[in-house]
C-alpha cells in the first residue's frame, strides 16, 4: 500500500436479456511487456424474465493499460464449457497464453468426479482450444 479504491474496472455485457455475461467477476489479469492487460474473467448470466441461468463462463477482454479501459475481445464465452476461477499468463518461449480454470462441478460429476480442473491455451488470446475436456478430476 497505500491502495487506492478505484472502482470496477470491467463490468458484464450491457447488451438486452438474454446474455451469457450479465456481470463479470474472478477477473484474472495477463499484462504484457508493451503494458496491454488481458483480464480472463468469470461471468454468470440469467434471463430475467425466467430466470433461466446460463451457467458460469469465461470471457476475455482486453485493454491498452492495466487499468482500463476494457473492451471484450470477443462477444462469446471463450470456451463452450462452464468454467469459472481463471489463472492466466502468457509462455515467455512461445508467447502463447495459457489459463488454468476450475471446471465446474456439474460437468465434472458427469465424468466420475465433483471437482475439475482445466488447461485453455491460445496462440493469439482470441481463439482458445480446451483439450481434452478435463485436464483433471478429484473423486470424492
Amino acid at each position: 500500500g497505500p491502495w487506492t479504491e478505484r472502482g470496477a474496472v470491467f463490468n458484464g455485457s450491457t447488451e438486452p436479456y438474454p446474455q451469457w455475461d450479465e456481470w463479470a467477476s474472478n477477473a484474472a489479469p495477463c499484462v504484457l511487456a508493451n503494458g496491454t492487460t488481458f483480464l480472463m474473467y468469470r461471468s454468470h448470466g440469467y434471463t430475467a424474465t425466467t430466470g433461466e441461468k446460463f451457467g458460469e463462463f469465461l470471457g476475455l477482454a482486453r485493454a491498452p493499460a492495466w487499468d482500463g479501459p476494457f473492451e471484450k475481445v470477443q462477444a462469446d464465452p471463450i470456451v463452450k464449457e462452464s468454467n469459472e476461477d481463471p489463472f492466466m499468463w502468457r509462455d515467455a518461449a512461445t508467447g502463447h497464453f495459457h489459463a488454468i480454470t476450475h471446471l465446474e462441478a456439474k460437468a465434472a460429476a458427469a465424468n466420475g468426479g465433483s471437482v475439475g480442473g482445466r488447461h485453455a491455451y491460445s496462440r493469439d488470446a482470441r481463439v482458445w482450444y480446451a483439450d481434452p475436456p478435463l485436464a483433471w478430476i478429484l473423486r470424492i
